[in-house]
């Protein structure tokens, strides 16, 4: 899991050869110096990445579904299918 994490931080980009094309270049990435934690320190990291990364899904989820009730209420709103006045909406709430 480690390795996973380490791999989309690293600048592979710097090591790329070819002009229309952009390849890796094995020879160039072969001398690069990484220093690896131990296991232990390595299997923490990756939990605690994992959880972060979690989270982040969680909060994309919220967003998406609180994006979809907008669009849900603005189009029942345009349509008059609900009127503003009609709506319970405590406007100490809103402005806070």
């Amino acid at each position: 899991m480690y390795v996973y994490y380490f791999f989309q931080s690293f600048n592979f980009g710097q090591y790329a050869a070819g002009v229309s094309v952009p390849t890796l270049n094995r020879n160039l990435v072969h001398a690069v110096l990484i220093s690896v934690p131990p296991i232990v320190e390595q299997n923490e990291i990756a939990n605690i990445l994992k959880t972060i990364d979690q989270k982040i899904d969680l909060h994309e989820a919220k967003k998406s579904t609180l994006q979809d009730l907008f669009k849900t209420m603005l189009n029942k709103l345009m349509t008059g299918e609900i009127r503003v006045k009609d709506l319970d909406i405590d406007v100490s709430e809103v402005e806070s």
